[in-house]
């Protein structure tokens, strides 16, 4: 699948426009609102591609209802990832494939506590300690 990140509307409507348009994403750098939604409906785009900074999880889910799916950008450490994880999004956009991987796989091994307790370490600032600090402590 080919998919076209824009952030300009002008751009998008012809790209939307083609005979076998690609799937198109739209960037942003501000929050989804009514006006975002209506267009990206309008125009068939694939997904919203938000800055990490400024997603929700009612972002995501006013997103998702709309039936676009949502990509974060530029997500590039391991506190970042999973608070966007937690907010319900599709991926993330990193330059770091590595360390998404990783924290995505050591997510989908805890339950449901465990994430709670990493959830709430992330929001107040607290450093995350490393997986086998974790596993291996009494």
């Amino acid at each position: 699948m080919l998919i076209i990140n824009k952030e300009n509307a002008n751009d998008i409507e012809q790209i939307a426009a083609m005979p076998q348009a690609p799937a198109i994403a739209f960037i942003s750098d501000a929050p989804a609102d009514r006006d975002t939604i209506r267009m990206c409906r309008k125009l068939n785009i694939f997904s919203w591609h938000p800055n990490f900074r400024i997603v929700t999880p009612d972002q995501v889910d006013q997103v998702h209802s709309a039936g676009l799916k949502v990509f974060s950008f530029t997500v590039n450490n391991r506190a970042d990832a999973i608070k966007m994880l937690d907010t319900g999004v599709d991926g993330i956009i990193t330059d770091e494939p590595a360390l998404a991987r990783q924290v995505m796989a050591e997510r989908s091994e805890l339950n449901s506590v465990e994430r709670l307790l990493i959830h709430a370490a992330v929001m107040l600032g607290r450093s995350l300690p490393q997986k086998e600090y974790r596993d291996q402590s009494p």
